[in-house]
């Protein structure tokens, strides 16, 4: 008979389990906030998702030979574990110390970069920034193409280094219309691949530890922290030295705030949007899910608002359409709290600390209406 523990295996696999099995206590045990059954029900449909994410991040990956594919947390409609309606994501899982070359053609997106992280592979936590290149460094020919070196040693006109414990390669491309804009297209291909192998039992072993921690990590994580109700958080940027926050961009500058409504409020937000490549408001559930936005606006970008003269902005965060005419809105998807962020990429300049104020719909309107009345006198 074949001892599973002699090579580890049913330890690293119980291990996954385990973590799988203690991840809805963070939505069930009170110390996160109170959840309702469909809040509840979306925590469990949540640990589906950061399975998904584990699985195709760290079981059925070829780090010898790469390869880009659709992020698991991508899928049509409702994007899940923080990803944006507005952007298409690719990731490949590369390994520290090898030479690989990435060559493609730039579509019509408003901003595109790849991203080499480092660290413990398998951790949300540990893992930093190790090289980044975007549209504003990359050297393309008339037509749009382009070629990248990944190596840890300076190679051609684009470069992205990587360390030793270099790990993954995340490129995203954001769309201010996604619907109707040509996307990037881009491959990667080993430089030295070796010699080929088939997997190993310690291969297996070590998957099964890579996904038990990112499902650990990602279920303290979510869901997100939601004190302080309806109140805006300070400007925030990742640091290029610093960790990568669950993979987070790190040309953008964030604004996040927590939102918790009645059926008959607004919280809205004010601003300005500063030259950059992309501005917008995005909701989250508590779970981080974005709401599908192929049936309802759940976010909103700087084509698509109705912006003043100096670029302001005035979004209302509602659960129904609030139908003020100077006030753009974002629907919380059915939710009743959740999470929002401003965000934007690559920034002429820090924006002003943009504000929130809870309102009810009958205040927004009374609001507007006086606003209306100022500026037919000339007086903004």
């Amino acid at each position: 008979m074949t001892d599973p523990n002699a090579a580890g295996l049913q330890p690293a696999w119980h291990e996954l389990l385990d973590a799988l099995r203690a991840g809805d206590v963070a939505f069930t045990d009170g110390r996160r906030g109170t959840f309702d059954p469909r809040e509840t029900a979306h925590g469990y449909r949540n640990l589906t998702s950061i399975f998904a994410f584990a699985l195709g991040m760290y079981m059925h990956v070829d780090r010898e030979e790469p390869r880009f594919a659709p992020s698991p947390k991508d899928p049509p409609g409702e994007k899940t574990l923080g990803e944006h309606p507005d952007v298409r994501y690719q990731w490949a899982a590369i390994r520290g110390g090898r030479r690989y070359r990435i060559t493609g053609r730039r579509g019509d997106e408003a901003y595109l970069s790849f991203t080499v992280h480092r660290g413990v592979r398998g951790s949300g936590f540990e893992q930093a920034f190790d090289s980044h290149v975007n549209h504003h460094d990359l050297r393309t020919d008339a037509d749009g193409r382009f070629e990248i070196v990944v190596s840890p040693e300076p190679e051609g006109d684009n470069w992205l280094g990587t360390s030793d414990d270099a790990n993954e390669i995340y490129a995203r491309a954001y769309h201010l219309d996604p619907g109707r804009d040509r996307p990037a297209e881009y491959r990667i291909e080993a430089l030295d691949p070796p010699p080929p192998r088939s997997l190993q039992p310690e291969d297996i072993e070590a998957r099964l530890r890579e996904m038990a921690g990112l499902v650990r990590d990602m279920t303290i994580a979510m869901p997100q922290p939601l004190d302080a109700p309806n109140t805006m958080g300070e400007l925030w940027q990742p640091e290029r030295e610093g960790p990568s926050r669950m993979w987070s961009a790190v040309d953008n500058v964030y604004a996040r705030g927590v939102y918790r409504l009645e059926p008959d409020e607004v919280l809205l937000l004010e601003g300005a949007v500063v030259p950059c490549d992309y501005w917008g408001v995005q909701l989250w559930s508590p779970f981080l899910g974005s709401g599908d936005a192929r049936h309802q606006r759940v976010t909103i970008n700087t084509a698509q608002a109705r912006l003043g003269p100096q670029g302001e902005f005035r979004v209302a965060i509602a659960r129904r359409d609030p139908q003020v005419p100077d006030v753009d809105w974002i629907s919380t998807a059915g939710e009743r709290q959740g999470t929002f962020f401003i965000r934007w990429m690559c920034p002429a300049a820090m924006p002003p600390a943009p504000t929130c104020r809870l309102l009810t719909v009958e205040a927004l309107a009374q609001l507007s209406a006086g606003r209306g009345a100022r500026a037919a006198r000339g007086a903004w």
